[in-house]
């Protein structure tokens, strides 16, 4: 799906997404993964959407935020899809698929904390 029908669907689920880097601020991502058993730390620094690494600087660190980013879930997408521009459209809708299935997670975990928030305030007015 294209961005605007992407937010579009968000903003039906009362989740407004934008970018939270502020210019020249630096956002760190930890993209530690275990290979056959063995920790590799994979720090990759992020300002004005230019990445960097200082632990693999000649790493491919597009690919690995994108591995990070298809892998959050118990399944590894990254298993059976290549990390490639050719895949990028799929990569986008895998993770278009994971915000918006957050966004609905996030919205009924908020209309439970109300409920239950609620209940609380009900339980306050009978002490009075």
């Amino acid at each position: 799906m294209d961005h605007l029908e992407f937010c579009n669907v968000l903003d039906t689920l009362g989740i407004n997404v934008k970018a939270n880097n502020l210019e020249n601020e630096e956002r760190i991502f930890d993209c530690s993964t275990d290979i056959f058993g063995t920790k590799v730390n994979k720090i990759i620094k992020q300002r004005n959407f230019i990445l960097t690494s200082e632990t693999n600087p000649d790493s491919n660190l597009l690919k690995m935020l994108l591995k990070k980013a298809i892998d959050l879930d118990e399944w590894k997408h990254s298993l059976y899809i290549d990390i490639v521009p050719d895949n990028y459209d799929l990569i986008k809708e895998i993770i278009q698929k994971k915000i918006i299935d957050r966004a609905i997670e996030i919205d009924e975990l908020t209309a439970i904390y109300f409920q239950l928030q609620y209940e609380f305030s009900k339980d306050d007015s009978k002490e009075k």
